[in-house]
C-alpha cells in the first residue's frame, strides 16, 4: 500500500472500479441518491462505508457531494448472496423452504381431516343427508363395479398362468388354487381395487370439487350459510367409505374365478382338488384383512381427493394437477397403508394362531 494508506488504498480501488460515479450521483442511472450537501472538513481523507444492501461512499473535501448508492431492484441483492454464501446455502436453504412448506400442508390437512371427520359422524345422525350420501353411493360404487370385476378376474388369470410351470416342476400343481386365491383375497384384490378406485374416482372427485373451487361454487355455498365440507365432502367420504369394502370383495370373487377358470379349463388341472387345497389354505382372516384394509382405502382415497379439489390453484391447469396429485397421493398413501396392515395383522395372526404351510 506504501504511503498511500488503508483509506487511500480503498479509495484507489473504487476509483480503478468505476465508483467515480459516485461524485456524480445524478448521472448513474437505476440508482437514487441521498441529499446533496456540501460538506466542509478539515481533511480530505475519503472514508467508506457500507450500509445495508448498498454502499455508500463518503468523500469529506470542498465542493463534494454526499451520495449513497442503493440498489433499486432485487438483482442485485441475489448476486449479493449467492457471491456471499454460495451455492450450498442456497441449496440448504431451499431445502428449508420445501420442508416449511410440506409441514405446513400437513398441517392444513389434518385441520381438513378432522373438520371431515367431525362433519361426516354428524351427517349420518341426520336422515335429511341420506339423500346426498345415496346418491354418491351410485356414482362411486356402482358405476365401478364393471371396472373393479374386471381387474380381480385378470389378476386371478395372471396369477395361474405365472404360478403354474413353478408349481408343475415340484408336482404341486394342484395346490396352485392356494397360492392363487390367498394372493388375491390378502393383498393384490384390495390393492389393486383400490388403486382402481383411486384413479376413477379420486380423479372425478378432485375434477369435480377443483371445477366448483375454480367457478367460486364453494365460496356461493358458504355465502348461503351451508357448511361446505358438510355438503360436499361428507358424503363422498363416507360413500367410499361404505362401498370400497364391497368392492373389494367383487375384485376377490372375479379374482378367484379367473384363476379357476385358466387352472381348471386351460390348464386341466383337478378341479375338486383345487377347491379342497384352496378351502383348506384359505382363513376367514385373510379375506376379513382385505376388507377391513378396504375401508381405510376409501377413506384415505376420498380425503385425498376432496382435500385437493378444495385447495386446487386457477384455471385449467390447477384443475389438472390437483388431479395428478390426487392420484399420486392415494397411490402412495394406499401401499404405505397396505405395509402397515401386513405388519400389524401378521402380529396379531402369528401371537394367536400358529403360522400354517401353503404347500
Amino acid at each position: 500500500m506504501g504511503k498511500m494508506g488503508v483509506p487511500g488504498y480503498f479509495v484507489r480501488a473504487f476509483w480503478n472500479a468505476g465508483i467515480k460515479a459516485c461524485l456524480l450521483p445524478q448521472t448513474v442511472p437505476g440508482f437514487r441518491t441521498g441529499k446533496n450537501q456540501r460538506r466542509k472538513t478539515k481533511t480530505q481523507t475519503p472514508r467508506l462505508s457500507r450500509i445495508g444492501d448498498g454502499f455508500m461512499c463518503r468523500m469529506f473535501a470542498p465542493n463534494a457531494c454526499f451520495a449513497e448508492i442503493r440498489p433499486v431492484s432485487r438483482r442485485y441483492q441475489n448476486v449479493k448472496h449467492r457471491f456471499e454464501y454460495g451455492p450450498s446455502a442456497h441449496m440448504i436453504a431451499a431445502l428449508g423452504e420445501k420442508t416449511i412448506e410440506s409441514i405446513a400442508n400437513t398441517g392444513r390437512f389434518a385441520q381438513f381431516l378432522a373438520r371431515a371427520l367431525n362433519r361426516s359422524a354428524v351427517s349420518c345422525c341426520q336422515p335429511r343427508a341420506y339423500g346426498l350420501i345415496w346418491a354418491q353411493m351410485f356414482t362411486i360404487g356402482v358405476r365401478s363395479v364393471p371396472v373393479i370385476m374386471i381387474t380381480g378376474a385378470f389378476v386371478g388369470m395372471v396369477l395361474a398362468i405365472q404360478a403354474y410351470d413353478q408349481l408343475a416342476g415340484m408336482g404341486l400343481e394342484e395346490r396352485l388354487g392356494v397360492l392363487i386365491n390367498i394372493a388375491v383375497v390378502k393383498e393384490l384384490g384390495p390393492v389393486l381395487a383400490a388403486v382402481m378406485l383411486a384413479g376413477r374416482v379420486g380423479g372425478a372427485l378432485t375434477a369435480e370439487l377443483g371445477t366448483m373451487n375454480v367457478t367460486e361454487q364453494i365460496a356461493a355455498v358458504q355465502s348461503m350459510g351451508t357448511d361446505p365440507v358438510k355438503y360436499l365432502v361428507a358424503p363422498r367420504f363416507l360413500a367410499c367409505l361404505i362401498l370400497t369394502p364391497f368392492l373389494i370383495i367383487y375384485a376377490d370373487l372375479l379374482g378367484i374365478l379367473g384363476g379357476y377358470f385358466v387352472s381348471v379349463i386351460q390348464l386341466g388341472i383337478n378341479s375338486r382338488a383345487y377347491w379342497d387345497f384352496s378351502a383348506q389354505g384359505v382363513e376367514l382372516w385373510d379375506l376379513s384383512t382385505g376388507v377391513v384394509k378396504g375401508f381405510f382405502f376409501g377413506g384415505a382415497i376420498a380425503l385425498i381427493s376432496c382435500y385437493k379439489g378444495f385447495t386446487c390453484r386457477e384455471g385449467a391447469q390447477g384443475v389438472g394437477q390437483a388431479c395428478t396429485e390426487a392420484f399420486v397421493g392415494s397411490f402412495i398413501t394406499i401401499l404405505a397403508l397396505n405395509f402397515i396392515f401386513a405388519v400389524v395383522m401378521k402380529a396379531i395372526y402369528s401371537t394367536f394362531w400358529p403360522v400354517q404351510s401353503l404347500l
